[in-house]
């Protein structure tokens, strides 16, 4: 079984840990059959994925062979398995064949899926976003995001990531571990100014550990970047957070309280 891994740069693990990069065109060919596993991929859709300025002369006879090329860059990892089989031709395109535990991306979604299963403990979903997050290795689709399709989809799957890592910090803070999670939290808000919701988080921790006046730096700083990017002002549940800080809500240490609804 393959490790087909796309929450980075795009990577085929074999068995034994062996690994092998594809070049470029093959690289996002590969990439964007993935992303459309069982489904499939349109022949004009696959020509402007992998030539987005400009195609080649004889553009289907190249996409043609960069399949060929691929078919046995799947053989030799799979000689006695599903190999060739696994990319075949259909009408008026192409699909590969892939198992969900093969695909990191689709892990990722899984165990994201399972942590907010509502008969899952605290506990049980801070593991299920451990594990998926522990799948990423840098920007998805880091070397393959040229064309439409990987592109539309990489920044999909950095929302979902940062959703995922949310979600894991809510849930941190509401057992208890505002003070650890300071420096985190201030990396991610100041690596994502705009995103409210972890402003949001970082606020929360900050007062929760006595540093009321650094939490409302926090919201003052928010305020002048939308101002100043956007030309809008923050929403009305952060702005209800400053007003709770303010007076020192007794909310504002109850768990199931403590967020900012989005």
């Amino acid at each position: 079984m393959l490790e087909i891994r796309l929450l980075g740069p795009v990577e085929v693990i074999g068995g034994q840990g062996r690994s092998d990069k594809l070049s470029a065109i093959p690289r996002r060919l590969f990439a964007v059959l993935v992303l459309r596993a069982g489904d499939g991929v349109r022949t004009e859709e696959l020509v402007e994925e992998l030539w987005p300025q400009e195609p080649p002369p004889r553009v289907e006879n190249a996409l043609h062979a960069h399949v060929s090329r691929l078919r046995r860059y799947l053989d030799a990892w799979e000689p006695e398995g599903p190999g060739r089989d696994r990319l075949a031709a259909r009408p008026g395109g192409y699909a590969l064949a892939v198992a969900p535990d093969e695909v990191d991306v689709l892990r990722f979604k899984e165990l994201r899926r399972q942590a907010y299963e509502p008969s899952r403990g605290p506990a049980e979903a801070i593991a299920s976003l451990e594990r998926g997050l522990r799948l990423w290795r840098g920007p998805a689709l880091l070397d393959a995001a040229e064309g439409p399709i990987c592109a539309a989809s990489a920044s999909v799957l950095m929302d979902l990531r940062l959703l995922a890592v949310t979600h894991l910090y809510e849930l941190r803070l509401g057992r208890g571990e505002h003070a650890a999670l300071i420096p985190d939290l201030q990396e991610l808000a100041a690596a994502h100014p705009l995103e409210e919701s972890l402003q949001d988080l970082l606020m929360l921790a900050l007062y929760r550990s006595g540093r009321q006046s650094q939490a409302l730096a926090v919201y003052d700083r928010l305020r002048h970047q939308l101002a100043e990017r956007l030309g809008i002002v923050p929403g009305p549940g952060i702005q209800s957070r400053v007003q709770a800080i303010l007076t020192q809500s007794s909310d504002l240490h109850d768990p199931d309280q403590c967020f900012v609804r989005r």
